[in-house]
This record gives structure tokens, C-alpha cells and sequence, in this order.
């Protein structure tokens, strides 16, 4: 297994007393290295930053977009902690096919491979408005994707779309798609959000799979932009 190119998921945080404790249930944290830089999800924000990883191990600066999170308890807190153990971080060390970001001979942060695949059919929960917000669809509307031997297809609200995929471990693909071209007036704002749907596809660079029911597409700065659940 390779750290360069592979999606990674933390399973544990140094709490502080310097033991391992789970993260916070329905809670993603993730870190993909291209080689050059890091990024990835902090629970809440996405994150991103300058990272090189061999023999010593240094993160640099990293930035994140700004937004609050109330539920679950405790996720902001969580957040900074991991954030801060990854600066922290000088050495990682191999325990099976998991990782261990370590301090010297602190382990800070445990992480194993996301590798589950995107076949199967799909239902939109909520996409990037473009203002650093996820926002759920809207209310009596459908969009779905289904991932099927390198097509995708689906229903983006008001019309049908199709286009192909390719996926590399935690890699994705997606070239724009095409589609029908009906116009349907109501509810309000459901051509803006089949357009915004439609517009953000193919911007996705990597995906995850969080307990095997939901689905995450993140553009190639780490930001989070359409988030489904399995049909």
C-alpha cells in the first residue's frame, strides 16, 4: 500500500493523555498526499497545505476553509486536535495496513485505507453551494448517480444525464456530462440546483465511502462537493 495517491481515514486521535481514542461516530476525517502537498477533511472543514512525507516527515502550513459545526458534540474540538497533531507529526510508522502519524514515540493519529468502490446507484443528500457551505437539496426534488462498469448515469432534478468515470484508489474522474434539455418550473431554484449539480460532477478528484452507505465527492483543493447516500 502506498501513502502517495491513496485516500487515508483516521480511526483514532491521541486524546490528549496521550492514548488512542476513537473519533466521534458519524464523523470523517481523511488525508490524501499527491506527493507535494496534503489534503482532505478535518470533520468539519476541509483542509490543505504544502507536505513532504519519506524518511522525516513535515507538514507545513495548512489552511482550511472557515465553516462551524454544531452537531455532533465535540467535532470542533476534534478538529483542531487533529489539525494540530498533524503539525505535530515528525514520523510515520506502518501497524499492519494502518497508519501511525507519530511525535517522536507518541502515537498522535491512526489512519487506514479507503478503497471501497463507487458501484451502485446513488441519491443526492447535499451539494456545495459555492460559498464554502454544503446545503441539502431541495425539498420534493431527486437527484441520483449510478456508477456502473465506467458509466454514470442519472437523474440531476429535472432532466437525465449521462457521461462516463474512471477511478485510481481513492481517485476519481468524471468528464462534463450530457443530458436532456426539458425546462420544469417549479419547486423555485430547481434549474439553478440541477445546474450547480451538473457543474460540480465533473470538478470531483476524489472520493470516499463512509460506512459503506454514504458517499463524499471532494474537488481537487480537499473541499467536500456533493454528498449522496446508497439506494
Amino acid at each position: 500500500m502506498e501513502i502517495k495517491g491513496t485516500t487515508w481515514i483516521v480511526i483514532r486521535l491521541e486524546d490528549g493523555s496521550g492514548e488512542l481514542s476513537p473519533v466521534i461516530d458519524d464523523t470523517t476525517l481523511t488525508m490524501l498526499y499527491d506527493g507535494e502537498r496534503v489534503s482532505g477533511t478535518a470533520g468539519c472543514n476541509n483542509y490543505f497545505g504544502a507536505a513532504s512525507i519519506g524518511e522525516k516527515v513535515e507538514f507545513g502550513q495548512l489552511g482550511s476553509t472557515m465553516m462551524m459545526c454544531q452537531e455532533p458534540e465535540g467535532l470542533m474540538e476534534q478538529e483542531q486536535r487533529f489539525l494540530s497533531h498533524l503539525g505535530k507529526t515528525d514520523t510515520i510508522t506502518w501497524e499492519g495496513e494502518h497508519l501511525q502519524l507519530r511525535s517522536g514515540e507518541t502515537v498522535l493519529i491512526e489512519m487506514a485505507p479507503l478503497l471501497l468502490g463507487l458501484s451502485g446507484a446513488w441519491s443526492l443528500l447535499s451539494y456545495n453551494n459555492g460559498r464554502e457551505a454544503m446545503v441539502s437539496i431541495l425539498n420534493d426534488t431527486e437527484i441520483t448517480a449510478l456508477f456502473e462498469e465506467g458509466r454514470l448515469r442519472g437523474h440531476s432534478g429535472c432532466n437525465r444525464y449521462t457521461t462516463t468515470y474512471q477511478t485510481d484508489g481513492g481517485s476519481v474522474s468524471i468528464p462534463p456530462p450530457v443530458g436532456t434539455r426539458m425546462l420544469c418550473q417549479q419547486p423555485d431554484g430547481l434549474m439553478e440546483q440541477e445546474s450547480r449539480y451538473l457543474q460540480l460532477l465533473p470538478s470531483a478528484t476524489t472520493y470516499l465511502i463512509r460506512d459503506g452507505r454514504h458517499l463524499e465527492l471532494f474537488d481537487s483543493e480537499g473541499m467536500r462537493i456533493l454528498q449522496y447516500a446508497r439506494v
